[in-house]
């Protein structure tokens, strides 16, 4: 949902009002709200950051804009320009990723299968922001059997397309944790991303060794 990346498909204004995910899903960009030390009250063009609902209910409401996509767009909001240095140009990035809690304890997300697998979490990934491909490595993998933790297998991975993985979360749990720091990397630049999950569950995907 970065402006510039929309607009390699199209109109980023577009995307507004689209609904890309589960209506169970809500997810925010607030790099007011990282960890301390890496936590920020303006982007790299100085422009005050913005509590960015990328997702509320599942549908498209404010992309990630820098200073030069809010200025061509009524509809875009800046404050969320980075760069690498200071030598490269900003562009659109996410800071700071929230996925809001949802009211689903643990035992309900096992609740009503028969079997399934508890990711506990990826080692790394891939996406392509083009064709929406992603790939996740899972080093591990617990089979869970009637609510219960089972075996462990592993490791193993979870591919497919963004738009089809985010419509197939069905309960979002009320338990959120720190997921640590990953890295976007896009125009020759790589700067990290922090954010925040609670537990999800997803039915109809694939898990391959």
């Amino acid at each position: 949902l970065e402006a510039d990346t929309l607009a390699q498909g199209g109109n980023p204004e577009a995307a507004v009002g689209v609904a890309m995910a589960a209506p169970c899903l809500d997810v925010l960009d607030d790099p007011a709200a990282a960890p301390e030390g890496v936590r920020r009250a303006t982007d790299d063009e100085g422009a005050p950051v913005v509590r960015r609902w990328l997702l509320r209910g599942g549908v498209v409401e404010q992309p990630l804009a820098d200073a030069l996509w809010a200025r061509t767009s009524p509809v875009l909001l800046p404050g969320a320009g980075r760069r690498g240095t200071r030598h490269l140009p900003p562009g659109p990035r996410s800071s700071h990723l929230e996925i809001l809690p949802g009211d689903a304890q643990e035992a309900d997300l096992f609740a009503g299968s028969e079997e399934g697998l508890f990711l506990p979490e990826a080692s790394r990934g891939a996406l392509d922001p083009l064709s929406g491909e992603f790939v996740l490595h899972l080093p591990m993998a617990r089979r869970f059997r009637r609510g219960a933790l089972a075996g462990t297998v592993g490791p193993c991975v979870l591919r497919g397309r963004v738009a089809d993985l985010l419509t197939r979360v069905v309960a979002v749990g009320s338990d959120v944790m720190p997921a640590g720091a990953g890295w976007c990397a896009k125009g020759g630049q790589k700067l990290p991303v922090w954010a925040t999950a609670p537990s999800l569950r997803l039915e109809g995907v694939e898990i391959a060794p």
